[in-house]
């Protein structure tokens, strides 16, 4: 039986890895590109870490460094793999009254929206029977309505995914 993010072990695919690799070669079949331009994903997401002082990897991601990593999974090679880095996050939220007197700024929340394919994981929807339903196109228009904002609104977008083509997928 395979997993929830791709897997399937009968035909050699043991891990995560396998699904977004194969979501990368559908990617490259339907819109082309290569794995030279996909690197510019990686390339961007260490350059966004370094800014970060306590960021696990030191030296910039090139090109070349990127092209010459081993394949995990044709066509993935090493650095469009995230690293291991599985941990835990907590929010405090609190009314904005009560943010008023505490020491840090706060940051309000207008709404939020969440989604997820039919399998509870998005990696492996992106080619699914419902080509382009992506759990992002029903979650923005929940947004847009619990928010009352638009996409003209917005200056700026976080698309994370541990594997480089679910960026541009997503």
């Amino acid at each position: 039986e395979g997993g929830t993010h791709g897997e399937a072990p009968p035909y050699g695919l043991t891990a995560p890895a396998g699904g977004a690799a194969l979501s990368m070669q559908r990617y490259l079949a339907l819109h082309g590109g290569s794995s030279e331009k996909l690197a510019a994903v990686p390339i961007q997401i260490r350059e966004h870490a370094l800014r970060n002082p306590d960021a696990l990897m030191k030296e910039p991601l090139t090109l070349a460094a990127h092209q010459a990593s081993r394949r995990v999974v044709d066509p993935l090679r090493l650095f469009d793999c995230c690293l291991e880095t599985d941990g835990a996050m907590a929010m405090v939220l609190t009314s904005a009254e009560r943010a008023r007197d505490l020491d840090a700024t706060p940051v309000h929340v207008t709404g939020f929206a969440m989604g997820s394919g039919p399998q509870l994981t998005a990696m492996t929807f992106y080619y699914g029977e419902e080509l382009g339903r992506t759990p992002n196109r029903w979650v923005a228009p929940e947004l847009w309505r619990n928010t009352g904002l638009s996409p003209r609104d917005i200056d700026v977008v976080q698309l994370y995914d541990a594997f480089t083509p679910q960026i541009p997928l997503a």
